[in-house]
């Protein structure tokens, strides 16, 4: 009792630990930007917005609200206008949205990892990503605009159904008698999205005006990014979050084996559809609104796991918090490495995680044949 006491201690500390961290980077990522916003300015537009936010809920007393509406007009009149407008409007959305991302892609790559139990599984492997750059291609090298809120969401919307519709395909051709077995999904998967890939090769070749576009979409990058994007990615993070971090004693007993699962009373086929389900949902609203930003979901519940342990249930929480903070940071990276200009975030996150899965690589090698 003792010892599982301490084991939940810790765990509970790590998570802290991580939200905090999490919290910390979020407000660096804000001053980060070629406006130069200082910590302390950050700080006093984000006091005064939180202020005058206050001030308009209806419920508080008329004394209260006139209060509240004072100071934050008092801490607004200090900075210029423009000062708030790029915190609230440009980069507060992008770091937000770039959270939320990051957080699909490592929980769902910690609930792949589990399901195939391989720490080499990526979120992308049934071909998720592929789909989505055909949507995302097509949109931009038909030139179609779908506009909600002022925004063209073509890309978006097309791009989310093109995954969804690549998951579909992938399933339906790896389902055998109701079952899914996980090495029929995995080359379902590599076959479908090398054929999709080769259509995404062919669209931008028959188009070069919107090869950039395209390329710079298929590279992942947070530079679109808006107050809707988020707001649209709001229900489907949390939502598939939500149903992966509930079958998590479920991913503990399948690593146990799939005939041991079901002497726990794990109804093994049913968990594969309902993770595969929320874990293809997660992906393809991260890739519609960010492109394809590799590695995140590959190295993040990997390190995680060395750190806390392959229990799901702390592993996948852990993994979210961390994935979200990693990509928060490489997107500041990005917009500052070669500013004003920016370069699209996958490279950074490339960079930072080939080298990790080539070490993974080789260990996995040692373990295999010494």
């Amino acid at each position: 009792m003792p010892e599982l006491f301490s084991k939940e201690k810790r765990s509970t500390g790590w998570l802290l630990f991580l939200g905090i961290s999490l919290l910390f980077f979020l407000f660096w990522a804000l001053t980060v930007g070629p406006a130069g916003i200082s910590f302390s300015d950050t700080a006093a537009i984000l006091w005064g917005g939180l202020l005058t936010s206050l001030s308009r809920i209806t419920f508080l007393p008329s004394g209260l609200s006139i209060w509240l509406a004072e100071k934050g007009a008092v801490v607004a009149n200090t900075f210029p206008d423009s000062y708030a407008a790029i915190i609230f409007d440009v980069r507060m959305p992008r770091v937000i949205l770039g959270g939320l991302v990051g957080m699909s892609l490592s929980v769902t790559g910690g609930c792949f990892q589990g399901l195939f139990k391989n720490p080499m599984a990526d979120p992308y492997i049934i071909g998720v990503s592929s789909g989505a750059s055909v949507g995302a291609a097509l949109a931009i090298v038909l030139g179609l605009r779908l506009l909600f809120f002022g925004a063209n969401w073509a890309v978006v919307f097309l791009a989310f159904f093109g995954a969804l519709v690549t998951v579909s395909v992938v399933y339906r051709i790896a389902c055998i008698d109701g079952r899914i077995p996980v090495s029929y999904l995995l080359l379902a998967g590599v076959a479908v999205a090398s054929f999709l890939t080769a259509v995404v090769s062919f669209l931008i070749l028959m188009s070069r005006d919107a090869a950039h576009g395209t390329l710079f979409w298929i590279m992942g990058s947070l530079a679109g990014s808006s107050w809707p994007l988020v707001i649209m990615m709001l229900p489907f993070t949390f939502l598939g979050i939500f149903v992966i971090v509930t079958h998590a004693r479920s991913l503990n007993a399948i690593l146990l084996g799939e005939e041991s699962a079901q002497h726990l009373g794990v109804d093994v086929e049913r968990v594969k559809r309902v993770l595969f389900a929320a874990g293809s949902l997660l992906i393809a609203a991260a890739v519609s609104v960010s492109g394809a930003i590799g590695f995140v979901g590959l190295i993040i519940p990997h390190m995680v796991r060395l750190v806390v342990g392959p229990d799901h249930k702390i592993l996948l929480p852990a993994a979210g918090i961390v994935g979200g903070l990693f990509l928060i940071i490489c997107d500041a990276l990005a917009r500052i490495v070669m500013a004003p200009a920016e370069i699209p975030v996958g490279i950074i996150t490339a960079a930072a995680g080939a080298p990790f899965f080539i070490y993974l690589l080789r260990k996995r090698k040692r373990d295999l044949f010494y």
